[in-house]
């Protein structure tokens, strides 16, 4: 496999530590718009739960 992807785009997302998932309802550019998206989803306290966080995520395209 070889990737020949020039731009690599990169989106904040929610993670959940336990279970190794992001949340792709939260992908956003921003920091700030994607913890608006997780407060809307989990609560305006939704940071203080040590399971949740918020990670930038690089998509890379793979060719065979």
């Amino acid at each position: 496999m070889k990737s020949d992807q020039k731009y690599k785009p990169k989106y904040w997302m929610g993670h959940h530590k336990q279970n190794d998932d992001v949340m792709l309802f939260s992908a956003s550019k921003s920091r700030e718009e994607c913890c608006k998206l997780m407060e809307e989803a989990y609560g305006e306290d939704w940071f203080l739960d040590e399971d949740f966080d918020v990670i930038l995520v690089e998509i890379n395209q793979v060719l065979k």
